[in-house]
């Protein structure tokens, strides 16, 4: 199979003939921890959907991996510890949705928003693309045992904070318009 790596901002309309070989051929597409970047509001993640939607086969799957939205509903803070007593990995929930993430492997503190299903469920199905399924990463590992026997115990806990949801490209309808993943040029407050 084929691959081509571009360098490009999905929150801006990609430049003419951008990766046109692959439009419409693409069996799958993987956002693995990065989704948080394009889920500042609805405007924005309809920016990059219309960018990555069209690159879709019909059926075709995009897997996008985010933080479990449930794990912050009994505490506000989750965190990681080595077996030094190093924290590998914390979460610390804000007050707007969001929560800032330390992760040592990368050493700094980032934040990210805190995406449910049901919000993904929304703002995907409004760019054409339908849930299939959620899987825990214990689901995963299940699936794949041999990549839980090259994680650490605390690669592992860590892991369990996460989900991957799937989606997939729902066949398009006629429209007039001809265009049914359109780049969105206004701007909403």
């Amino acid at each position: 199979p084929e691959v081509e790596i571009v360098k490009i901002d999905l929150l801006e309309r990609l430049e003419e003939g951008v990766g046109s070989e692959f439009i419409e051929k693409s069996a799958a597409v993987f956002c693995n921890f990065g989704l948080h970047y394009f889920w500042r509001s609805p405007h924005e993640t309809r920016k990059f959907l219309a960018n990555l939607v069209p690159f879709l086969s019909e059926g075709g799957r995009f897997v996008a991996t985010v933080m479990r939205s449930d794990i912050f509903a009994s505490s506000s803070q989750v965190q990681i510890l080595n077996e030094d007593g190093v924290t590998e990995f914390e979460a610390n929930k804000c007050n707007d949705n969001t929560v800032d993430v330390y992760v040592a492997s990368i050493g700094k503190v980032h934040r990210e928003s805190i995406i449910t299903e049901a919000d993904a469920r929304l703002r995907f199905s409004e760019m054409g693309l339908y849930h299939v399924a959620t899987y825990s990463f214990a689901d995963l590992h299940q699936m794949y045992p041999s990549i839980e026997a090259a994680l650490s115990p605390q690669e592992i806990k860590m892991s369990s904070l996460y989900v991957a949801y799937v989606f997939a490209k729902k066949q398009e309808k006629s429209s007039k318009s001809g265009a049914l993943f359109s780049f969105p040029e206004e701007v909403e407050n």
